[in-house]
């Protein structure tokens, strides 16, 4: 019998079985329910790309009725108004304007109390919520958050806030393994660092610890190339913020080891290709225009004789 691996189509994990259900360990996608196998006489079969095409179709995502909160009365212009400057700048990741936006925006209007918990969180959607690491309960926004939720909102974010306590989990892990470079313990906070990353292959931090872990073990260590599959991982965008980087292109918000070691490595490629153009290129294109001049030159001198 062939073995399958069932990956997530939203973001390449390894899917788990959690009460039947196939669950995304990571953005939290639930895909279908495993069954008792029985089988049925003439019983219609799918191709794979039929099988695959069924699993994106039923793909979970957390969605809200983002609308309920906007009021259909025209003396209330103003007030949808707001919430739209507000769900963009959400969207465009622009957090210190919503509270100026929303100031004076009711408490108990529901479009505004979402983005209100999302910005207190700092994510744009229940999506990116999701991979967020803490007890939502934390958050004054919230209680508040939930006091104006209907029956399904509050389930939706029930489970996001205990996959959020999870992501607390994994974060106290992580912790742990700086506790071993912080103490001198380079090679076991190394080894830690990549059990880490065989656990959590698709988490943005643990993809930092193993990067300073690497810095500190390795002097000659260039991060390039774990620093693209860092900032491939789903959770990047809460670590590292939106378009946020330093003159060498290194996210300002990542470990300052990384960040010095970007800027040595960086600065070496860029003495190199410095001297190799003023001692060596420099020179060999004054010699080919000299050359150039000179066969011109005499190419003349040919002509007019």
């Amino acid at each position: 019998m062939a073995l399958i691996t069932m990956k997530c189509k939203s973001c390449g994990a390894s899917l788990s079985v959690t009460d039947g259900y196939c669950v995304c360990p990571y953005c939290g996608s639930v895909y279908f329910r495993l069954v008792e196998n029985v089988c049925v006489p003439d019983a219609e079969t799918i191709s794979l790309a039929e099988f695959e095409n069924k699993v994106i179709c039923s793909s979970k995502k957390y969605y809200l009725n983002c609308k309920k909160g906007v009021v259909s009365d025209a003396d209330a212009d103003l007030t949808n108004s707001k919430i739209t400057a507000a769900e963009k700048a959400l969207d465009d990741f622009k957090l210190y304007k919503i509270a100026d936006i929303l100031k004076d925006v009711p408490a108990d209007n529901f479009a505004a109390a979402r983005i209100r918990l999302l910005c207190a969180a700092g994510v744009r959607n229940e999506n990116e919520l999701c991979l967020y690491c803490g007890d939502l309960k934390k958050l004054g926004e919230y209680d508040a958050f939930l006091s104006v939720c209907d029956d399904y909102a509050k389930a939706v974010y029930k489970d996001i806030e205990e996959k959020c306590i999870e992501n607390a989990k994994t974060a106290n892990k992580i912790k742990k393994g700086y506790e071993y470079l912080r103490i001198g313990e380079t090679e076991s906070g190394l080894r830690y660092a990549k059990e880490l990353i065989s656990f959590y292959p698709y988490n943005a931090r643990a993809w930092e610890l193993l990067i300073v872990a690497k810095c500190a073990a390795d002097k000659d260590y260039d991060p390039s190339c774990d620093l693209e599959k860092l900032k491939a991982c789903p959770d990047f965008p809460l670590i590292a913020g939106i378009g946020q980087s330093d003159v060498y292109g290194t996210p300002i918000d990542l470990s300052p080891t990384i960040r010095e070691r970007c800027r040595t490595i960086k600065s070496a490629r860029r003495l190199k290709a410095t001297f190799f153009y003023k001692y060596l290129l420099k020179p060999l294109l004054v010699l080919i225009a000299v050359g150039t001049l000179i066969g011109i030159w005499k190419l003349i001198e040919l002509l007019v004789s």
